[in-house]
């Protein structure tokens, strides 16, 4: 928390991780647990790719370890014109060997709509060939945390020399609006929609007992989910 990218937003976010119900405890809890497991590729989908760091908000984690992702991610950032003590901070970023993902995570609530949101020409003014529809249909559907993540994400892989892969990670509530906004981005990456379910399935091994629970006491698993406990 100490040293997330949003300076301005440290304090609120230092605010919020201290709650065990909100999104951010939930995130980090989640996928330390999975890194700690050493299941986060196969969680993700890419069993067969190795895991070559991993960032929460644009810090990478362990904490002190050096990693250039971190430093690219801000210098992408500066590009696009955003302000250095405002920066966006994707959730979750995995690098693997050969790809990298931007996890946006959302817990209890739908992805986030905001039509009047003023950033929306900084990031698809040079970015238009990342979608398959205009800038004023994208504004009209206003899923500005998405649109922000794909774009930068992409970029950010661009750099890299590997693949980007946006995932979308949240109750089953957020599929048709993860639906909607995949309908807009052009063949540059892959957009997934995820439920927390499908990602502990995609372990494909049972997990651990405080981990179980742990998932449902956040009401992250649904009815089917009963066999990975």
């Amino acid at each position: 928390m100490n040293h997330a990218l949003n300076v301005k937003n440290r304090p609120k976010k230092k605010d919020f991780f201290a709650f065990e119900t909100s999104e951010d405890a939930v995130t980090w809890t989640v996928f330390r647990a999975l890194y700690d497991n050493g299941s986060i590729c196969r969680a993700l989908g890419y069993p067969l790719e190795d895991l070559q760091s991993l960032l929460f908000w644009g810090v990478p984690w362990p904490t002190g370890a050096h990693d250039p992702t971190a430093r690219e991610l801000v210098s992408v950032l500066i590009q696009l014109g955003e302000y250095d003590d405002y920066f966006s901070e994707p959730d979750v970023i995995v690098v693997l060997s050969g790809r990298i993902l931007f996890v946006e995570v959302k817990y209890k609530e739908d992805n986030t709509r905001q039509r009047n949101y003023r950033g929306f020409s900084r990031y698809l003014t040079k970015s238009k060939s990342l979608f398959s529809c205009n800038p004023q249909s994208i504004k009209r559907e206003g899923y500005y945390e998405l649109v922000r993540n794909w774009i930068i994400g992409n970029r950010l892989a661009q750099r890299a020399g590997r693949q980007f892969t946006l995932v979308n990670l949240g109750l089953e509530t957020c599929r048709e609006s993860a639906t909607l906004f995949g309908g807009q981005v052009a063949d540059h990456g892959e957009f997934k929609f995820m439920t927390w379910t499908d990602l502990v399935m995609a372990i494909e091994e049972p997990i651990s007992e405080w981990f179980a629970s742990y998932l449902q006491s956040r009401q992250l698993l649904d009815a089917t989910s009963n066999e990975v406990t």
